[in-house]
């Protein structure tokens, strides 16, 4: 035998040979490029099948037919071209959309009201319809309308009868307030009327920023401008008469708002219709045409006491600044806990949360904040009370331990003693 290296042969179990299926065999034909096993098997190459030009307009009709049917039977697929033309139709109705639609007329305070039964009739009357509601209370009527009109209608009664009031302005006439910073107290008004004028803004009224002690002019304008769809647009200006500027929103004020009419709180002095009352003396007249000099002793008209109406310190306006406080708290607490677990009495000022004892009621969030306040509760125990009744329990401890230990003591003496006298 010669020593010829030799090859062994492969052996292929037919359970690892994948048979051909018959319609891959009969279309397409092995051609001599194509490689072949030992058993005859041809195997694909990356070689693409050749397609008659009939056969390929056949696919593409195919496939133009063949669409996509979503199971969502409420909206359709849509291409990035109409999703933003919808959005900018949305955004334009919601521009479109009147600022009446927003908020109901605000309410008219009545003082005084003689016969309650003829002034209602009066009243429906006058608006043609009853689609108005009362409150009573100890410093008067309350009245809420739901049209413009109607509250037209009734502000014109009540200055033609000089009924004692008072109201608010309705919001679509509410001017848009805003604040530029940085511009020259000395720049004229009118320039910048003139200027936000053709930057396409109206101003209603534009007044210097003073400082609240020394009276100083401030580069600080307050700006109201006309209600319109554009207001916001005033945020983007940056410059004005060769200054660069800066606007801003106005900050929220927490100072109670006082009438400088009638001295009263919660309304300003444009929309009312009381008689007037002097801050310095507490006279029936306008407090810019006081007669009293300064050597005498101010009186106020709230709590008669010597001093200013509009002092901080009265405690008539301290009163009234509690109760705004507690019903702001009031307020927040609802929004964030839910009105229905919280009752306020707003008569004595003092919150109290009555929440519910049945445990299915609460909530997972509310269950452990509960057992976070009773954990902060405890830990805001005084320090000393910790250690009043740590020496407490400590102080017990021993004279229990002194209870039992003496005894062993003594037992343990007596032992020792018999042990030495038997070793002697």
């Amino acid at each position: 035998m010669s020593n010829k290296n030799t090859v062994s042969p492969l052996i292929i179990q037919k359970s690892r040979i994948q048979s051909v299926p018959n319609n891959y065999q009969n279309k397409s034909p092995i051609s001599p490029s194509t490689p072949t096993s030992r058993d005859g098997f041809s195997f694909p190459t990356n070689s693409k099948r050749l397609i008659s030009p009939s056969q390929s307009l056949k696919n593409n009709e195919q496939k133009k037919q063949a669409t996509y049917v979503s199971k969502n039977r409420f909206s359709l697929f849509a291409t990035n071209e109409t999703v933003d033309t919808d959005y900018q139709s949305i955004n334009m109705d919601l521009d479109n959309e009147p600022l009446t639609a927003t908020k109901p007329p605000p309410p008219i305070f009545i003082r005084t009201v003689n016969d309650y039964s003829t002034f209602c009739a009066q009243i429906k009357e006058l608006i043609k319809c009853d689609n108005f509601s009362c409150k009573s209370s100890i410093n008067g009527i309350k009245i809420s309308t739901e049209t413009a009109e109607s509250y037209r209608s009734i502000i014109r009664f009540l200055k033609e009868n000089k009924a004692d009031f008072h109201t608010y302005q309705l919001k679509q006439e509410k001017a848009y307030r805003v604040v530029l910073r940085n511009l020259h107290h000395t720049t004229p008004i009118n320039v910048i009327k003139n200027e936000l004028e053709s930057l396409g803004h109206t101003a209603r009224n534009i007044t210097n920023v003073l400082q609240r002690t020394t009276k100083m002019p401030l580069p600080i304008f307050f700006i109201d401008l006309e209600p319109a769809l554009n207001n916001k647009d005033i945020f983007k200006i940056e410059f004005i008469h060769y200054t660069k500027i800066k606007v801003e929103e106005p900050r929220f004020n927490n100072q109670t708002i006082q009438c400088l009419r009638f001295q009263g709180f919660g309304h300003t002095k444009s929309y009312c219709y009381h008689p007037p009352k002097c801050v310095r003396c507490g006279e029936n007249h306008l407090s810019d045409t006081c007669q009293k000099s300064k050597s005498l002793l101010a009186k106020c008209t709230l709590c008669e006491g010597s001093h200013p109406a509009n002092y901080r310190g009265c405690p008539i306006h301290k009163e009234f600044q509690s109760t705004q406080q507690s019903k702001r708290k009031t307020y927040h607490i609802q929004k964030n806990s839910g009105s229905n677990h919280i009752n306020v009495n707003l008569n004595n000022v003092n919150t109290t949360s009555n929440l519910t004892t049945d445990s299915e009621k609460k909530t997972y969030a509310q269950a452990t904040n509960n057992t976070n306040e009773n954990k902060n509760k405890q830990s805001n125990i005084p320090s000393s009370a910790h250690t009043d009744q740590f020496t407490q329990k400590l102080s017990s401890f021993l004279d229990d331990f002194k209870a039992i230990i003496n005894p062993l003591i003594s037992l343990l003496t007596t032992v020792i003693n018999k042990l030495i006298s038997n070793d002697k």
